[in-house]
């Protein structure tokens, strides 16, 4: 029998465009969670429609993007290590610290 290790995000990965799984969701639930709290619904209408998917696509790239923006971070559209080191610090989201699903992919298409 093969021993199983719980795969995390690595604190130098990028994680961003065309990443999947369940890791995806939660970073979706927290920009839902974190939009209804800080905007009226006239404001969230400007956003892309996110549906928990487990898919980084486009929709999501532009909401991290707008996410970073207002939160005074290189808005990338990526959650890379300064986006996911603000989420641990001041908004108490570890995403670090959640175990990969075994379907999860963590990637960044964007990246040079």
């Amino acid at each position: 029998m093969t021993e199983q290790h719980e795969r995390f995000i690595g604190p130098k990965e990028n994680f961003g465009r065309g990443s999947h799984g369940s890791i995806v969701n939660v970073l979706i639930a927290f920009l839902l969670g974190w939009a209804a709290g800080r905007w009226d619904q006239e404001k969230r209408d400007t956003l892309p429609v996110l549906i928990p998917d487990e898919e980084y696509g486009p929709a999501l790239v532009r909401v991290v993007g707008v996410f970073q923006s207002e939160e005074g971070l290189d808005a990338d559209g990526r959650c890379g290590p300064a986006t996911r080191a603000y989420l641990r610090k001041k908004l108490n989201l570890d995403l670090e610290a959640i175990p990969l699903g075994p379907n999860d992919v963590i990637c960044d298409e964007d990246a040079a």
